[in-house]
């Protein structure tokens, strides 16, 4: 089966074209997640591939994003990334073909945080965050795992207080989650609780998560 396909595409941030490599969706298989939805695959890994950098400036954002973010961008803003992500590819290269590594996707993300810390975007933030803890996780280094999960719960304590996001189930839940990998137990079990006692939240598949954590800390604790 084929796995890898590329595109063309061009840079609204330095106008320069290269090319993208992703992955077709029927080479991704998933064996399995862990509680804080880590997925985990058989085969390559598409997270290492789900961000588009540009190979000249090191611009780098999800595809949805990639055109349109700089439009929301006032200029200041803008020459801010152009110098930031100068000083970042005279620090280090990436590989962007398809042969690229854990340590490659951890260079992507981290230039994506870049770019997303200068928009404000706190729910892609959240979500980069979590993505670097998982992949320290891969890598057994647990003190930077712990770094970036603690990153991503600030990002994803902001979503929440904003509201009116549409998974805010989910929010809820990973923030539970992320309290508890982090060793604080009865702000998890709070954060549980609140999703647990919203009704609304009844047929969500994190209602049934937060009870089976609520039941693992109870276990631990008695």
């Amino acid at each position: 089966m084929k796995e890898f396909w590329s595109k063309r595409i061009k840079c609204p941030l330095c106008t320069t074209e290269f090319k993208h490599v992703s992955i077709f969706s029927d080479a991704v298989r998933i064996e399995s997640r862990e509680t804080d939805l880590k997925p985990n695959f058989s085969g390559v890994n598409p997270l290492f591939y789900s961000l588009i950098t540009c190979s000249n400036c090191y611009y780098t954002a999800f595809e949805d994003d990639f055109d349109k973010l700089l439009l929301n961008l006032n200029p200041d803003k803008i020459l801010k990334l152009k110098r930031i992500l100068t000083i970042a590819k005279k620090r280090f290269k990436i590989n962007l073909s398809e042969n690229r590594d854990i340590d490659d996707a951890i260079k992507i993300h981290s230039l994506a945080i870049i770019t997303y810390t200068i928009a404000d975007m706190k729910n892609k933030l959240a979500e980069i965050y979590l993505r670097l803890a998982w992949f320290y996780r891969d890598k057994g280094n647990k003190e930077n795992e712990l770094i970036a999960l603690s990153k991503a719960l600030i990002s994803l304590e902001e979503v929440y207080e904003k509201g009116n996001q549409k998974n805010e189930d989910r929010v809820i839940y990973l923030i539970g989650e992320l309290y508890l990998r982090l060793g604080k137990v009865d702000k998890a079990r709070s954060w549980f609780s609140k999703l647990i006692e919203n009704k609304s939240f009844k047929n969500s598949v994190y209602f049934k998560m937060a009870m089976d954590r609520l039941a693992d800390i109870k276990g631990v604790t008695e």
